[in-house]
């Protein structure tokens, strides 16, 4: 038994120091479910302060933006703002800035996701093989796509081609199925009084720690950018908060969706670089 135990305590230690050599793959997550604990598990684990940055609170409208710098994206597919909001409180500082995005303020927060940020979750900070990106089947994962073009180009006798992961891939939608998105009806009053009233007290509690706070909306398909559903959230958060700034969706015309509400990779980088220069503007940052 004391041997095993032994053993056991040897690939532990093992696997951790091999966690920490291996190279960050961004992008390589079995599911969004995986993804979106890793990207919050970064946040909580691998940064040492948020006092300088500026940290993107979002769904996956706003979760493939790949941001550099002092700038986070917290936003995390097929979750809400309050679940990223929820990861920040899990620190013991605060950022300079957040934005918001509010295509999907409406969507409430993930009692399942939280509960996987228990106090035995804080021994991931301190080893980092118990964590989601480090998990076997993420590791080879991860090894794979390093390897990969690393391989073509020893093959082909070419430079290495860094993949940029993407967020939806490079197709358009039938405007004809539309319609199935369900856009042409307002959100019902009582829910965007509820969503208003959790929202607020998100931005209380961030204002309360001296926290910048911006509201942001990502491009949709041309046809829905301005529909009832959207309208009436967009309203709502500009009467709920008329003090704070709202930059507005640009000319949705020029963006590509693949579904109508997400954006291919190539609008996802125009638009990333659009919001920095308006972050820039609008907040200093």
């Amino acid at each position: 038994m004391k041997k095993l135990f032994v053993t056991t305590l040897v690939l532990f230690i093992a696997w951790n120091f091999m966690a920490m050599m291996l190279p960050d793959q961004r992008g390589s997550s079995q599911n969004l479910w995986n993804g979106n604990l890793t990207t919050a598990e970064s946040v909580l684990f691998d940064i040492d302060t948020l006092k300088d940055k500026t940290v993107v609170l979002g769904s996956s409208h706003a979760a493939g933006m790949e941001f550099e710098g002092n700038t986070l994206n917290l936003a995390l597919a097929g979750l809400s703002v309050y679940d990223g909001h929820m990861v920040l409180s899990k620190r013991n500082d605060s950022p300079r800035k957040v934005w918001i995005e509010g295509n999907v303020v409406q969507r409430p927060p993930s009692e399942d996701f939280a509960k996987m940020f228990t106090l035995l979750s804080n021994g991931k900070k301190y080893f980092p093989g118990l964590r989601t990106k480090n998990q076997p089947v993420a590791v080879f994962e991860r090894l794979y796509e390093w390897a990969r073009p690393r391989l073509k180009a020893l093959i082909l006798n070419r430079e290495v081609a860094t993949e940029v992961p993407g967020a939806a891939p490079e197709q358009t939608v039938d405007e004809n199925s539309l319609v199935e998105l369900g856009r042409e009806q307002a959100v019902p009053e009582e829910d965007l009084r509820v969503a208003i009233q959790r929202l607020k007290r998100l931005v209380v509690e961030l204002a309360d720690q001296g926290v910048a706070i911006a509201f942001f909306e990502m491009p949709q398909h041309h046809s829905i950018c301005d529909s009832p559903h959207a309208n009436s959230i967009r309203e709502a958060i500009k009467t709920a908060f008329p003090d704070l700034p709202y930059l507005d969706h640009p000319d949705c015309a020029d963006y590509v969706t693949s579904d109508g509400i997400h954006l291919t990779r190539s609008s996802i980088v125009k638009y990333q670089e659009y919001l920095q220069k308006q972050m820039k503007l609008t907040t200093g940052g």
